[in-house]
C-alpha cells in the first residue's frame, strides 16, 4: 500500500489490504533510509551507475562461509566485489576466493555501498584472482557491500 490508509485506489480495492498495512506501507519506507524499499532504490542507483553491474562478465566467487554470497563484475574500465551477509548476525571469520579472474596485480578497492569506510585490498594472483581475501573486517547482518576495483 502506498500509504497508512491504503491508497492503491480510489476504487473499492479487488483484494483486502494486509493486516499490517497501517505500519507497511510506501510512505513509511520512504521516510526511513535504512528501509528495503530504500535499499533497492541505492541498488537501482549504483547499477545505472556502473556499466559493469548491468553488462559485465560474471565471475562467482567463493566463500567458506553459507551466509556469504560473493561476485565480480567486470566490463572494460570497471571491476566490481557485491558482497552479502545473508545471515541475521554478523560474520568476521570468512574468506572469499577467485580462482582466475580480471583484476591486476595493484587493484587497490573503494566502497561504493556499503556500511564500513575501509577495505583491504586483495593479493592478487598471477589469473587475476585472489584466495584468502577479506575485504572488510566485520560483514554486518544482512548488508550488502560494493567495492570498486581500479582495472
Amino acid at each position: 500500500q502506498w500509504t497508512a490508509e491504503g491508497g492503491f485506489t480510489e476504487g473499492k480495492p479487488w483484494t483486502r489490504y494486509g493486516s499490517d498495512y497501517r505500519i507497511r506501507h510506501v510512505s513509511a519506507q520512504d521516510a526511513r533510509p535504512d528501509s528495503i524499499l530504500n535499499h533497492y532504490r541505492a541498488l537501482l542507483r549504483l547499477r545505472n551507475s556502473y556499466q559493469a553491474l548491468r553488462t559485465g562478465d560474471v565471475y562467482p566467487v567463493q566463500s567458506d562461509q553459507d551466509a556469504v554470497y560473493a561476485f565480480l563484475r567486470a566490463g572494460p574500465a570497471e571491476r566490481l566485489l557485491v558482497l552479502v551477509n545473508l545471515g541475521p548476525r554478523p560474520i568476521t571469520d570468512y574468506y572469499l576466493a577467485l580462482a582466475s579472474g580480471p583484476l591486476a596485480p595493484d587493484s587497490l578497492p573503494a566502497v561504493v555501498m556499503g556500511p564500513v569506510e575501509a577495505v583491504s585490498a586483495p593479493a592478487v594472483n598471477q589469473q587475476g584472482g585472489f584466495a584468502g581475501y577479506r575485504p572488510v573486517e566485520t560483514l554486518a547482518p544482512r548488508s550488502t557491500y560494493v567495492l570498486a576495483f581500479l582495472p
